[in-house]
């Protein structure tokens, strides 16, 4: 159990998450995972000040520590719980009304929080140790439908009916994935510290995708992304916060992006977007959306390389976006370069 108190910069973070979920879903003890995040932080730090910004994500993980919660910071304001109540809607909706009560009573500041949970899907699906990175993926895909549906609530399936595409559109995904892990070679799997494809299953998706596009006769762009902070962040503030970097683009590009693009990390600090049918004009406006949104929320900087044009083949797509990602790096750090 964890119970320091004033210890939440010591807060495991996803690495430890992962571990721990795996663990757990061999034992056959997991029972759900909550992710959730503080809304509007962003603004709360512009209004109330970075300190009161820090002594809410301080108060956070206390409350949660002294709670009993097994707890986790992933993201700078994401954080991950997880639950093991018989009655985990319940359990997650009073995270939900307790934590922000007792952040208005310490600080006099009012906050709200959104998250996703997930379930164990059941018996039937196994225990194969590869879905915990599942498990954090698809509880996080929640969390951003939670914050497009309006904020403050908590989203849960497979209790959760789909009302909306995007729940319905994860739902789908995830137990499509769960059935896949079963069957898949070992090297195509998710990355255990944002829950995205890893460049071996990420190259088959973009194999795909180009066929699909070449059946269309459409363009296809393919955006390469360099966390430019992540060594500076590491070197500075340890490895816990680089990773929570690294949480928190997976996080900013899941919402940025369309439910029918593909994401994918092939390094530890590259990410990937397969867009299609999309023009050079708006390829550029994605990438400085993503861009800016990164460097106001995750506080860090990324370069960009792009490949846009017709998918002539998945080698020369992602050679040329490489390419283009080289020149952005070598320029100047923070810049998009498309070929």
């Amino acid at each position: 159990m964890q119970n320091s108190k004033n210890q939440e910069q010591h807060l495991p973070g996803i690495i430890q998450l992962n571990r721990d979920i795996k663990t757990s879903v061999e034992n056959k003890t997991f029972k759900s995972l909550l992710v959730f995040d503080i809304d509007n932080f962003r603004k709360i730090n512009m209004e109330q000040g970075i300190a009161s910004g820090d002594k809410i994500i301080s108060l956070t993980g206390n409350k949660l520590l002294e709670s009993g919660y097994p707890t986790y910071r992933v993201g700078g304001e994401e954080f991950a719980v997880t639950l093991n109540s018989e009655n985990i809607l319940h359990e997650a909706n009073k995270i939900k009304t307790e934590l922000p009560l007792f952040i208005h009573e310490k600080t006099g500041i009012k906050i709200s929080i959104s998250g996703g949970c997930v379930q164990h899907p059941g018996k039937e699906f196994g225990n194969n140790s590869k879905m915990a990175n599942i498990l954090f993926a698809a509880a996080e895909q929640l969390l951003v439908a939670a914050k497009k549906q309006g904020r403050d609530k908590i989203l849960l399936f497979p209790v959760e009916p789909a009302r909306s595409l995007t729940i319905l559109n994860a739902m789908v995904k995830f137990y499509k994935e769960l059935a896949r892990i079963n069957t898949s070679p070992r090297n195509k799997e998710y990355i255990s510290i944002t829950g995205l494809p890893n460049k071996y299953y990420f190259s088959e998706l973009l194999d795909k995708s180009v066929e699909e596009a070449r059946e269309n006769n459409q363009p296809i762009a393919l955006l390469l992304l360099n966390a430019d902070s992540f060594d500076i962040i590491r070197d500075s503030k340890g490895e816990e916060a680089a990773y929570r970097y690294i949480v928190d683009i997976s996080r900013i590009l899941k919402d940025v992006i369309r439910s029918s693009d593909i994401t994918g990390q092939p390094e530890e600090k590259q990410f990937a977007i397969i867009v299609q049918n999309i023009d050079k004009k708006k390829v550029q406006k994605l990438a400085d959306r993503v861009r800016t949104a990164i460097l106001e929320r995750a506080k860090g900087e990324v370069s960009v390389g792009v490949y846009v044009g017709p998918p002539v083949n998945p080698n020369i797509v992602y050679k040329d976006a490489t390419s283009a990602l080289n020149e952005a790096i070598t320029g100047s750090e923070n810049r998009t370069v498309i070929y």
